[in-house]
């Protein structure tokens, strides 16, 4: 167990924490005198070279500050290990030196000067919690642990201290001195709010969430108006699926504070999250009857009628968005996704249309118009507009595969093969456009390249069931390779057991004259797409096979009825007669 699981829920609390105490020691004003804790001067030699060079170490301590707020932090650095070496027993000179190391991002030294600076001086606070922090953050927690420790012996009143010795406890896994901590910590600060946080949430580190319930229920009768307290019992509350108890927690908070917009909005996170939307939207609207101008408030609203599918209420919850402010296009795209679902094409078309170039959606926005002028029947313009977006540099390979269908819904199946080749000089292991290829060189009756092709699916994406199934059916088809392609069906059928890759699967047992085998899958696959003259002709010449002559006339007889004009059929059911 780590003290990043344990930072779950309240990561952001502790690293403020840590970075804070880090922030607070190396701003700490120098006491008079210049010394750690107003510490008298160490005692010199007394001889005038030993306080000359005291003189020069002080000069250079100044003049390392001012470099410092000239922003020249390496200057900085040189002058105090200057002044370091002409008065190595100052430990404020050593604890400066760390300061500087640390501002530069040199840890390791900043360590080095910071154990210098309580080797001169075992009393010096600020010091040891100094290379407390940066033991911490070093990850040498032993380290951390005894300055923290130390911090505390010095000065029992420092509550910084004692959370972080409690906090570094728990990242070293010593749950139970964590706790002793943060219970000397709560004897000893009874008013204040941090210790008994942080034991809360070692208590739900530690699994004992009853405690940690207990704590926080005990924090909130002591401390009413501490907010965060309130979302973190929730919080326990939830991750404990005791929905209802969080709500609870949060209804007081609101009661006591009915305009706390951050906690409206987490009731609506939590009301989403268990699909509870007509409560979400109960919410929301008191959230924009508290604050009209609420844009997050007004865009989940819409989001939520378009998880509904109701296409008219989102449409007008984002339309409303707009008519104050026109420049969320993110609005106006869902705007267009709603008008479009409602089968508004021309609506959709005008919102999309309004997503300028710069704007986030704008290749998305771009995709929707091409497919909406493909379906009124204007390929052609729907055609241009993917161009004009791929030539722009919008480089997805759903792009490619969209247009690459365009161009087949023309007949143009060799601008097809080159669109999709241009995707894959782009991405060449996506198997989506390389499956793509396979079925347009198949379509194409290139079915040696489509091979080559899928066998690249299957190399990329072993489990792409689509490509197995292809290959299996080319196979069965060809009466080739039927062994590999009795492997190839049932792989993809255990992986998608859908209608039609059951019939490559019967098709196959059928090819290796296994026709009962053949029999049941065929029945299986008939059963889950009975409208597919395909599967039911199968299965017509799997009941002939098998002698089952009134079975397989009624089934070429349904084939027929799907498909009237297939004359051979018609010339199989007419060879069984009457």
């Amino acid at each position: 167990m780590t003290i990043f699981r344990y930072f779950a829920g309240c990561t952001r609390f502790f690293s403020l924490l840590v970075i804070g105490f880090i922030l607070a020691a190396c701003s700490m004003v120098l006491p008079e005198q210049g010394r750690p804790g107003g510490a008298a001067e160490p005692v010199k030699s007394g001889s005038r070279g030993a306080d000359a060079a005291i003189a020069e170490a002080q000069a250079l301590y100044i003049q390392s500050r001012l470099s410092a707020l000239d922003g020249d932090g390496e200057k900085a650095l040189g002058l105090l290990k200057r002044a370091v070496q002409l008065d190595s027993h100052d430990p404020f000179l050593h604890f400066s030196l760390a300061e500087q190391y640390l501002s530069l991002g040199q840890g390791e030294q900043a360590i080095r000067a910071a154990e210098d600076a309580v080797i001169q001086d075992p009393q010096f606070v600020e010091a040891h919690l100094l290379l407390g922090n940066l033991s911490f953050h070093a990850g040498d927690n032993e380290k951390a642990i005894q300055a923290f420790s130390r911090v505390t012996e010095l000065a029992p009143e420092r509550e910084d201290a004692s959370l972080l010795l409690a906090i570094t406890h728990t990242r070293n896994d010593n749950f139970e001195q964590a706790v002793e901590v943060l219970k000397e910590v709560i004897r000893t600060h009874p008013d204040s709010t941090k210790g008994q946080v942080t034991l809360a949430r070692l208590y739900q580190e530690m699994g004992l969430t009853g405690l940690a319930v207990e704590s926080y229920i005990a924090l909130l009768e002591s401390f009413p108006d501490t907010e965060s307290v309130y979302f973190e019992l929730g919080s326990l509350y939830e991750e404990q699926g005791e929905f209802e108890q969080a709500l609870k927690v949060y209804r007081k908070l609101l009661a006591d504070d009915p305009q706390n917009i951050n906690m409206r909005h987490h009731v609506v996170r939590m009301f989403i999250a268990n699909q509870e939307y007509d409560e979400a939207l109960n919410e929301l609207q008191e959230l924009l009857r508290i604050r009209p101008d609420d844009l997050e408030a007004s865009r989940k609203i819409g989001l939520i009628y378009l998880e509904l599918e109701n296409w008219p209420a989102a449409a007008e919850a984002f339309a409303e968005i707009l008519k104050s402010r026109p420049d969320v296009h993110q609005a106006r795209f869902y705007l267009g996704t709603a008008l479009e679902r409602g089968d508004d094409f021309q609506g959709a078309i005008q919102a999309f249309s309004a997503i300028p170039e710069d704007a986030d959606l704008y290749d998305d926005a771009m995709a929707h118009l091409s497919y909406l002028n493909h379906r009124l029947g204007q390929t052609g313009e729907a055609v241009a507009i993917l161009e004009k977006l791929l030539s722009k540099g919008s480089d997805r390979p759903e792009f490619y595969a969209f247009l690459a269908s365009l161009y087949e819904d023309q007949d143009r199946l060799d601008e097809a093969l080159a669109t999709l080749d241009r995707g894959l000089t782009s991405f060449p292991q996506d198997s989506g456009l390389l499956y793509h290829k396979g079925v347009t060189l198949e379509r194409n009756k290139e079915r040696a390249q489509a091979i080559e092709v899928m066998r690249k699916v299957i190399k990329a994406s072993p489990n792409h069931a689509e490509a197995l199934n292809f290959l299996a059916y080319s196979f069965a088809e060809d009466g080739v390779n039927l062994d590999e392609a009795l492997e190839l069906s049932n792989r993809a059928f255990a992986l998608k057991p859908e209608g039609h890759i059951a019939d490559t699967l019967g098709w196959v047992f059928y090819k290796l004259e296994r026709f009962e085998e053949a029999l049941q899958q065929l029945e299986k696959a008939a059963e889950m797409m009975p409208e597919d003259p395909v599967v039911q002709q199968h299965l017509g010449d799997a009941y002939l096979e098998l002698k089952l002559i009134d079975k397989a006339r009624a089934t070429y007889r349904k084939v027929l009825e799907l498909t009237p004009e297939d004359e051979a059929v018609r010339i199989k059911l007419d060879g069984l007669g009457r």
